[in-house]
């Protein structure tokens, strides 16, 4: 999902219900709660996070990664004889991870450890967000109940290596298009993922969410966007400016610090404070890297990439492979995170969908590489709101209400105004002001879509800002459970497709039995959807089903289309991160099926058969009790705000920092990640790619128990009604 720069949305959607049938009283309620979350109008521009250093609680010496003004620190790890590891040609074993993925409502989830000792949590993947976050008990009753399957942090355990920032005042508020919110503020917590555990990684504690965390059975999410996309680095770089507010008398105010002996979060009452007797001197607190970016830091990885498969693997090496020298997890645990169902691999592909057989078309060979579009400065008016969700006041000012904001006509780039004096980055650097985080040059994972296709047969793209010189850009967003176009676009689509009719405002519906395909092209290959894959709900009492496109209104920052799980499940998905300086940001596909066979040679005179054509038709498990329009609605018509950024940059730009450290790795083919073998069926086995040392979190003591309370977990309950 996408954390948008208009609405500074959290990104995670509300998902189609997995239920046999969904009852709903207009099909437009249905058709809302699919809306995209990065629709909306600007309120306030995102960017992202980095620190002068990466703490360690340890005394002891560790290994760590130089990156100019911080320093990131990796936890000692030997690679186990049965754990995975990358190979290439001529090079020795290293290590890299295969993590497993569950699924809940169309989304996908992965196991991510906090704490010492660690604790596991499922977390939604995004990767149109770029912040990790989780929620905590601090919540109370300001968020959905937790439970085994989604438990939260608890704020009285105590983990040793929790860390404040800037005590625990650096707050934020995420907003989504569909009105739900989520608030809370920065800390840092060892962190584990796969086989890598960073130590003082940043991260949001949510105390206050009406997000379904519930029924998707999730605690949080986890962003692998770019630093740029980071609300919490735009909290973190905002000048602070201590305020009348945040120190005036209060009786019931809550004051909030981390216990340094202890790790733990603790709250008091306030008694009365003085008011500042002068005006108050502005800060900000060092930048801390997003989880991604303190990845792409640490050697350890084997290159600045990731990868995603969403359907099952054309070869099925998973049968034995678990992790079997960890602590156990409960059988609940086990079978939620299943390779069939989905998986992410760090530092390069896996060789689950990677073929040695040249004949498969799916060798590393094969893989076709786009480079992903960057994007100018924002224009001053898609910031100016910044200081009403991102805060390093102490007091919270935002509001439940989003603002509708007109941008300005985009004739000049103007300069934009530094938030600091600080002098300009070094290569692998990182940004000291908004500016300077502002001028990185990547921000989301977009490329650029030259070809959409009905059964083969071409469907002209225009895009929202031809005039301007910008091309038709697709987001690749796994936080996302659908598709979203153009209204242009999807209106050219369905005249296509016989009987089709639009039912709620940009939402088509078509006949259950239709026989088509829909493809995406961005110069290559086409990436086919079945029907099954875009046709997703039937209609009680019609033949007629829900299908996918469905209009998004354009929201000036130049993206068309928004492609979802019902596309990244038909394409290995491989994103290469860059590397500062010397490689842009790419992204390839690479097909999930072995391709067909040729056809024999003919004989005589007789010639070969035709080809047939097979469909997976159309088997929706959701229902929508509704009763479809009488009269034929008009076709969208949406105005197209101006453009929100200052210039378009040329694709393949250079970036000298926010990328992989150029330091740490050199330009070559991309690892193949192999998984662990272990043919002994123990109590001990976890899913493939379980952080490692983490417990269950079932039978956790930092987890929260839904049943058990905490006196002081009550109390700090009061810190959430900032």
């Amino acid at each position: 999902m996408l954390l948008h720069l208009a609405v500074l949305a959290l990104g995670l959607p509300l998902a189609q219900a997995d239920a046999a049938s969904v009852d709903a009283a207009e099909l437009r309620a249905f058709a809302a709660g699919h809306a995209p979350a990065r629709r909306a109008v600007p309120e306030g521009y995102l960017p992202r996070p980095r620190s002068n250093h990466m703490q360690r609680r340890d005394a002891a010496p560790v290994p760590g990664v130089g990156v100019s003004a911080f320093e990131l620190h990796v936890r000692e790890h030997v690679a186990a004889a049965d754990e995975p590891h990358a190979k290439r040609a001529g090079t020795a074993a290293l290590n890299g991870s295969i993590i497993a993925l569950g699924s809940a409502q169309s989304t996908y989830v992965v196991p991510i450890a906090f704490g010492n000792p660690p604790v596991a949590y499922p977390l939604q993947l995004d990767t149109g967000s770029s912040d990790l976050l989780l929620a905590s008990t601090l919540c109370g009753s300001n968020c959905p109940s937790a439970g085994q399957a989604n438990p939260y942090y608890d704020a009285s355990h105590h983990s040793s290596s929790f860390v404040s920032v800037n005590g625990n005042g650096t707050r934020f508020t995420a907003r989504f298009a569909d009105r739900t919110v989520a608030s809370g503020f920065a800390a840092r917590e060892l962190v584990g993922i796969g086989h890598t555990t960073i130590d003082g990684q940043v991260f949001g504690l949510v105390n206050s969410t009406n997000l379904t965390l519930s029924s998707q059975q999730i605690s949080g999410m986890i962003g692998f966007g770019f630093p740029r996309l980071s609300l919490l680095a735009r909290s973190l770089l905002t000048p602070v400016v201590p305020s009348a507010a945040s120190t005036v008398s209060s009786t019931s105010s809550a004051s909030v610090a981390a216990a340094p002996s202890s790790g733990s979060v603790s709250a008091s009452a306030s008694a009365s404070a003085a008011a500042p007797t002068g005006p108050p001197a502005a800060a900000h607190q060092a930048y801390l890297p997003t989880l991604l970016e303190s990845l792409v830091t640490i050697p350890e990885i084997q290159y600045p990439v990731f990868a995603l498969g969403l359907s099952p693997p054309p070869r099925n090496l998973s049968a034995n492979a678990t992790s079997g020298t960890l602590q156990s997890v409960s059988p609940v645990t086990l079978a939620r995170y299943q390779l069939d169902t989905g998986s992410l691999t760090i530092g390069g592909v896996s060789e689950e969908y990677v073929s040695e057989n040249t004949t498969t078309g799916r060798t590393l060979a094969d893989i076709e590489w786009w480079p992903v579009v960057p994007f100018g400065p924002a224009l001053p008016v898609a910031t100016a709101s910044l200081a009403t969700t991102a805060t390093n006041t102490g007091t919270d000012t935002s509001t439940d209400t989003a603002t509708d904001v007109v941008p300005a006509e985009p004739v000049t780039a103007p300069a934009l105004v530094s938030t600091s004096d600080a002098p300009a980055p070094s290569a692998n650097g990182v940004p000291n002001s908004l500016s300077q985080l502002e001028d990185e040059q990547y921000l989301y994972w977009t490329v650029a879509l030259t070809g959409l296709q009905l059964n083969g047969t071409a469907v002209g793209l225009n895009s929202s800002y031809a005039s301007i010189g910008v091309p038709s850009l697709a987001l690749l967003d796994i936080g996302t459970n659908g598709i979203y176009g153009p209204q242009q676009d999807v209106v050219s689509l369905f005249s296509k497709i016989p009987d089709a009719r639009q039912v709620a405002a940009g939402q088509w519906a078509v006949p259950c039995n239709t026989k088509a395909t829909l493809g995406f092209s961005f110069g290559g290959r086409y990436v086919q959807l079945q029907p099954d894959d875009w046709i997703y709900a039937a209609v009680s009492g019609s033949s007629m089903c829900l299908a996918w496109p469905v209009v998004a209104p354009a929201t000036g920052d130049g993206i068309d289309w928004q492609l979802g799980t019902p596309f990244l499940k038909n394409v290995y998905t491989v994103f290469s991160y860059g590397i500062n300086g010397v490689q842009p940001p790419q992204v390839g596909f690479l097909p999930i099926r072995d391709a067909p066979a040729p056809p024999p040679p003919a004989t005589g005179t007789a010639s070969a058969a035709p080809a047939v054509s097979t469909f997976d038709l159309a088997a929706p498990t959701v229902t929508i009790n509704t009763v479809l329009p009488n009269a034929l609605l008009p076709n969208p018509s949406h105005s197209t705000p101006s453009y929100i950024f200052a210039s378009a940059v040329p694709t393949g730009a250079q970036q000298a920092i926010g990328l992989g450290n150029s330091s740490a790795f050199a330009v070559s083919a991309v690892p193949i990640i192999s998984l662990p073998r272990n043919t002994s069926a123990t109590e001990s086995a976890k899913p493939p790619g379980w952080p490692g040392g983490s417990a269950d979190h079932t039978s956790a003591a930092g987890a929260l128990d839904p049943k058990a309370g905490s006196f002081l977990a009550l109390v700090l309950m009061t810190f959430a009604l900032w």
